[in-house]
């Protein structure tokens, strides 16, 4: 275990993890990315880099990398991704906590580790991704809290997804970092699902079972044809506009 001081994981978890690492991952290597702040007194990216560290000190297969809010690669994220909290653990790029992963959402960062090893321990099964595979891009965001008990499932549902589908982006708010992030969506309770498709809109309070899940998903879905008239009618009007600016009669000076 090399010289690593264990300060996150307590000792206890040790062996349950290990052994848990050698189940899900066995000789794979599960690699993320860290997007922290390259201030050494923000606690929350010393706490998320130091959590790597220990897991890739109790399991070497168990890679990160990492990156600061001023490398080119953080900034492209945090402008690509909208990201509101720092730190940012990326399982891929349309995958991610956005916060510290600690209490209960700790479990999360296991199962997803186990997850990106072996794809089939999902929680989905092929008959309900099935539902889900229609093209759709889908904005799933779920907002937790570190104390509470029902959050990891709904994370890690949602989490899942963008490893089956290239147009789901998926992240998790931990709320302990900063809690107003949930303002905008009136977040008084955990965990708190928000899923958009173009104009369809839906919002989960509590932990719904996987297949009601997945029906509510399958049912918030882009509808093309009225979505797309969202881009292009703007651009129609502006264009007729413009065309009927140019047949205009040109008044000239009164002489």
């Amino acid at each position: 275990m090399g010289s690593v001081s264990f300060e996150v994981i307590p000792e206890r978890y040790h062996k349950d993890i290990v052994e848990m690492l050698k189940q899900r991952v066995g000789d794979k290597k599960v690699r993320v990315k860290l997007l922290l702040k390259r201030d050494p007194n923000h606690e929350d990216s010393s706490l998320l880099l130091k959590l790597f560290q220990e897991l890739h000190a109790l399991y070497p297969n168990v890679e990160y990398d990492v990156i600061y809010e001023d490398d080119e690669e953080g900034k492209r994220l945090i402008k690509e991704r909208g990201i509101k909290i720092l730190p940012v653990l990326f399982f891929t790029d349309r995958s991610f906590f956005e916060g510290l992963p600690l209490g209960h959402e700790s479990a999360v960062v296991l199962e997803m580790i186990g997850i990106l090893a072996n794809k089939e321990t999902s929680p989905y099964t092929p008959e309900l991704l099935k539902k889900l595979d229609d093209g759709c891009p889908r904005d799933i965001r779920v907002y937790v809290t570190m104390a509470c008990p029902y959050c990891p499932m709904a994370s890690v549902m949602a989490l899942s997804l963008p490893l089956f589908f290239d147009k789901y982006v998926s992240r998790v708010y931990v709320l302990d970092s900063d809690p107003s992030v949930g303002d905008e969506e009136n977040v008084d309770a955990v965990p708190h699902i928000v899923v958009r498709s173009g104009s369809c809109k839906d919002t989960f309070i509590g932990l719904p079972p996987v297949d009601a899940f997945v029906d509510r998903l399958s049912s918030c879905k882009c509808r093309w044809p009225t979505d797309l008239s969202i881009f292009f009618l703007p651009l129609m009007r502006s264009f007729l506009g413009s065309l009927r600016s140019s047949r205009s009669p040109r008044l000239s000076p009164s002489s």
